[in-house]
């Protein structure tokens, strides 16, 4: 019998701690998904990826096919939207609809208190509901959306050729790691940077590649170890530069 009452004292111990696990957890994503939300508008969020289909969607998300809750959102039209995540048989895609009042709808029904993208997040981010599965936790970042976030960075520039590039960078030519980083498509930018007389025409070139949200940049195919965003980069190059460059970055040029 004592051991029948330990056994149960356990479970009960076992039980309380999960609650509490799934306790903090829950408070963890309502806060991150609130902390994400505030100040922007829906189109402004990282978790927004725009109009995509939902074979693109799947293909975004395939690389975190085992972190269930991951999710994006994407729009087929200004007031039709798709919730996509991943769960643990694959994934799912859920209509999520703004109707005539205002209020926001999942799959038809309404959801009470919510008027915008934000607040269907955070509410199936703090709570799970009948037509999902799950909580959703972690946003697929839309890599448009770190661009613009690190767009104040002076020495990070729009798109922009090579040619026009090496002209901004003309002036700093002799000086050895002066550099700018320009967009060329939705996760490439190019790094040019001067390299001095050394080189017959003063400048190097470099592809930097994020191909997929939450994964590292790549220096010419190269991972660049940590290096989750421009910044990350850039901080990286200028202290221990890299065999695809010469030298180390020194000073950014702005537009």
């Amino acid at each position: 019998q004592q051991q029948q009452q330990q056994r149960e004292r356990e479970e009960q111990e076992a039980a309380r701690q999960a609650k509490a696990e799934a306790d903090r957890k829950k408070k963890q994503a309502e806060e991150q998904a609130k902390k994400q939300s505030e100040g922007k508008d829906d189109e402004e969020q990282v978790w927004y990826h725009g109009f995509i289909s939902r074979d693109v969607a799947e293909q975004l998300l395939t690389p975190f096919k085992g972190d269930v809750g991951r999710f994006l959102l994407r729009s087929k039209t200004p007031t039709l939207h798709a919730l996509s995540l991943v769960v643990p048989t694959g994934f799912e895609h859920h209509k999520v609809e703004k109707g005539p009042d205002g209020s926001m709808f999942l799959n038809d029904k309404k959801l009470e208190g919510c008027v915008s993208l934000q607040d269907v997040v955070q509410r199936l981010s703090a709570s799970t509901h009948p037509e999902v599965t799950g909580q959703l936790t972690q946003p697929l970042t839309n890599i448009a959306s770190e661009f613009l976030m690190e767009r104040g960075t002076p020495w990070l520039h729009g798109t922009m050729g090579r040619q026009q590039a090496e002209e901004l960078l003309a002036p700093h030519k002799d000086k050895v790691g002066y550099f700018l980083v320009r967009m060329k498509s939705n996760g490439v930018y190019a790094l040019s940077m001067a390299v001095g007389s050394g080189s017959e025409s003063g400048f190097e070139h470099h592809r930097l590649e994020k191909t997929v949200a939450g994964q590292p940049f790549t220096l010419n195919g190269k991972a660049l170890p940590k290096c989750m965003t421009l910044q990350a980069v850039v901080k990286y190059l200028r202290v221990h530069g890299h065999e695809e460059i010469t030298g180390k970055l020194t000073s950014g040029v702005a537009p």
